[in-house]
């Protein structure tokens, strides 16, 4: 079961994406759906970081907080714990982030849990920008533009209504899409864009020389 923490925290957040149609169809249980989903990912989180005192004892005190004002969150419309949620959020997720990392470019050899360990990585920077683009609408209404809107231009709000719109155009920015539908018109946003896209990309490379060199080494390690 421990070789499966990584692949855990990867089903967590892709069945977080794949339900986020269904909170487009019902306003009644978005957020509550939501959050269970984000708690879901937390728990995982802490699960996958390893069993070293001083990773869990670094991400446990933060997912907890960021449980807590992710449940507040919908039960008090208040702009204060929505910007502190999802501070929290982001804040978890990049400690969680790192420790992934440290493992990643730690470890000797290719092997499942490693290769689940990066796709982890990836999947979590995309559930993050997608946050910070949601708080960036937050703090700056109007930030992003929605050119090709046929109606009433969607929500840029993680645990809203279209929950699906910040998800989408993170990972669409990530993997450089740009199909063109929505257009980030603030300076904040753009800064945020740029970044995800420029690391995205940069991380791919060195993810994939790491592994390909890992590859290798255990081969010659073989042949010897």
């Amino acid at each position: 079961m421990k070789r499966q923490r990584f692949a855990i925290l990867n089903l967590a957040m892709l069945l977080m994406i794949a339900v986020t149609p269904i909170m487009e169809r019902s306003r009644a249980v978005t957020r509550m759906l939501f959050v269970g989903m984000f708690i879901f990912i937390l728990i995982s989180a802490v699960y996958a970081v390893g069993s070293r005192w001083h990773a869990r004892g670094m991400v446990i005190p933060l997912a907890g907080l960021t449980a807590l004002f992710q449940i507040l969150n919908p039960l008090v419309s208040s702009t204060a714990i929505q910007i502190l949620a999802n501070s929290l959020s982001i804040v978890t997720l990049f400690c969680v982030i790192l420790l992934i990392l440290r493992r990643l470019f730690t470890v000797t050899t290719a092997d499942y849990e490693t290769i689940n360990a990066a796709l982890c990585v990836y999947l979590l920077m995309g559930v993050l920008w997608s946050i910070a683009y949601s708080m960036v609408e937050v703090l700056a209404p109007g930030s992003f533009a929605y050119p090709l809107a046929v109606s009433a231009s969607p929500e840029m709000h993680v645990g809203g209504h279209d929950t699906i719109v910040p998800l989408y155009y993170s990972f669409v920015t990530m993997t450089t899409l740009g199909y063109g539908d929505i257009v980030p018109t603030g300076a904040t946003a753009k800064v945020l864009a740029i970044g995800q896209a420029m690391l995205g990309q940069v991380y791919l490379v060195v993810l994939v020389a790491r592994l390909v060199g890992l590859q290798v080494a255990g081969a010659s390690v073989q042949r010897d």
